[in-house]
């Protein structure tokens, strides 16, 4: 459709057609974070870790469901992707990725939404507080295809 331009500065727009943006992120990451799964039975599951300043921290199990599963497996290659319970044990490393929410068409896990990227070393986590996947083998998913 053709949209007529009367000129800069000449409108009839009120403010109640006003656009706006709210960031959810605290700080940007731009780029592709490496991604790995540790101290799972196979090179198919495990703990979700990011390299991200200098070290692989684990990603924050809260919010990491379904979705989160699929664009982590995806980056990593896999078809699909599903979310599992860590062992009950004392974590004694860094977390990152505060809260992470994908909508599914990402194709990184590092360019989905997230409360914070700080990283934070503690060893009062519980295990279960960390995001663990399952991934299939069935198929190979390439970089930036809608699975």
């Amino acid at each position: 459709a053709d949209c007529p331009f009367s000129g800069w500065l000449v409108h009839n727009c009120q403010h109640t057609e006003d656009a706006g943006v709210r960031c959810l992120a605290t700080e940007a990451v731009v780029g592709i974070l490496p991604i790995r799964l540790a101290g799972g039975r196979s090179a198919k599951e495990g703990r979700v870790e990011l390299f991200y300043k200098g070290l692989w921290s684990a990603v924050d199990g809260i919010g990491f469901g379904v979705e989160e599963s699929r664009v982590a497996c995806g980056q990593l290659g896999y078809s699909d992707g599903r979310t599992y319970m860590g062992k009950r044990v004392r974590w004694n490393g860094t977390m990152t990725m505060r809260r992470p929410s994908c909508f599914g068409r990402e194709s990184v896990l590092s360019h989905c939404r997230t409360a914070s990227w700080t990283v934070t070393r503690s060893s009062t986590l519980q295990m279960r507080d960390l995001a663990y996947v399952r991934c299939s083998s069935t198929s190979f998913r390439m970089y930036g295809q809608k699975g």
